[in-house]
């Protein structure tokens, strides 16, 4: 079902393999269309082949008709019966060249104010059979700042629910006009934040039901990119995270403010697990300098569930990342306790990891919790994480009985934690 054998004049043997069979059969077809037009061609007596591809289906679409009211019924029908690779690739670059995305969008604005439904989701079909081209310049452009909103428009009128409209636009007004707790003096970072969002939504929402699998990994590979560049550029400027870390510790910053701190620290978390092991090591390192813990403090103490939950995600994956990085700075928080501090004090990442595993009613949360603790109590010869590689083979008997130590010291004040928490439970 997905081979096409044959043999030439000199008897070689040729194959074509295809991975699915439905790209089999559309060769296939192509192979016997060309075929009945070259017999016709001999039986007529004609040795012109300038028309050999007349009736080859493959051969009719590369244009489009113009985009007027007239003809966007014949506009959708040729876009909905387009199969092949190379007549999508032909149009999507007519489309660009021609500046064919401006003319449809005149053509919905007007649509809209004559309210227009039919129109309207014709012109729906008509986006959506482009997007599901899965051109990577088309996907591009339409994500431009110039031309989302009324592609979003375009999507929002879906003819298998003709008396529903759906919200994009507002969804993606609301994105673009967020500030960030601290400006981001980047223009070029910003816009690529918003095409991020936009690919994302596009994917997650907008298209969720129809996406193949091409289109799928067409919008992930797009986003993935971005967000690196973004982390990136976010990692490398210091001046940046220095601002949005002291504003945790100035006395006069809201605790609404703290949240969007912690907010957006945990978002870049997020989005930087797509990163490969070393880049988001890096970052975890960065962040720490400038001050990730108050930022977990600030997330766990929070009133907002989901925002305590990204916390210990976030958490979780430092720890995963470097479980060294992580045990040190607990033990340097330690270190800097006033002597008057009591051991489960709130300001404390691990007392307050402890309360939370206590008071948590999540069972996910919970294991995620136990988690965390096991790896930061565990000896280092049981972990097999980032830290113990970074050694020289010379260094490593010395790391680790640096380490069993500070496992010693981070399980001792473990334990005073827990007895506190006990002492207060009962």
């Amino acid at each position: 079902d997905t081979l096409i054998l044959w043999t030439d004049d000199n008897r070689d043997e040729f194959a074509l393999s295809f991975q699915e069979p439905k790209d089999c059969d559309e060769i296939w077809q192509r192979i016997q269309g060309k075929q009945e037009v070259l017999m016709k061609t001999l039986a007529d007596g004609s040795t012109d082949d300038d028309d050999d591809y007349a009736d080859d289906p493959a051969a009719k679409t590369t244009t489009l008709p113009a985009p007027e009211l007239g003809n966007l019924a014949q506009i959708a029908t040729l876009l909905q019966n387009v199969v092949t690779i190379d007549e999508k690739e032909k149009i999507a670059a007519y489309i660009l060249d021609s500046d064919y995305l401006p003319k449809l969008v005149n053509l919905f604005e007007s649509c809209e104010d004559l309210e227009s439904t039919e129109d309207l989701h014709t012109l729906y079909t008509i986006m959506k059979s482009l997007i599901m081209f899965n051109s990577n310049k088309l996907v591009e452009t339409i994500i431009k700042d110039e031309h989302i909103m009324n592609v979003a428009g375009m999507l929002e009128y879906k003819p298998d629910r003709p008396h529903e409209k759906a919200n994009y636009r507002e969804v993606l007004l609301a994105q673009a006009n967020m500030e960030l707790v601290v400006p981001l003096n980047n223009e070029q970072v910003m816009t690529k934040i918003r095409e991020t969002f936009r690919l994302q939504y596009l994917k997650d929402v907008i298209l969720a039901r129809y996406l193949s699998e091409e289109l799928a990994a067409t919008l992930q590979h797009f986003t993935l990119v971005s967000q690196m560049d973004i982390i990136d550029h976010i990692r490398n400027d210091h001046v940046y995270l220095a601002c949005l870390f002291t504003l945790l510790k100035q006395p006069t910053t809201t605790d609404e403010q703290k949240i969007k701190v912690a907010e957006c620290v945990l978002q870049l978390i997020a989005i930087s697990k797509g990163l490969q092991v070393a880049q988001r090591t890096a970052l975890f390192r960065t962040l720490v300098t400038h001050g990730l813990f108050d930022v977990f403090e600030v997330a766990m103490a929070s009133p907002v569930e989901w925002l305590r939950t990204a916390g210990v995600n976030a958490l979780s994956a430092l720890v995963e990342a470097d479980v060294s990085l992580t045990r040190s700075t607990l033990l340097k928080q330690m270190d800097e306790r006033k002597p008057d501090q009591p051991a489960d004090a709130p300001t404390d990442l691990m007392a307050r990891m402890l309360k939370q595993f206590v008071a948590v009613k999540d069972p996910g949360l919970k294991i995620q919790y136990f988690e965390v603790l096991k790896m930061l109590l565990e000896s280092p010869t049981q972990l097999p994480g980032a830290f113990s590689s970074e050694v020289k083979a010379k260094e490593v008997k010395k790391k680790k009985k640096k380490e069993k130590s500070g496992v010693f010291d981070l399980s001792l004040y473990f334990f005073l934690c827990r007895s506190c928490a006990n002492r207060r439970a009962r």
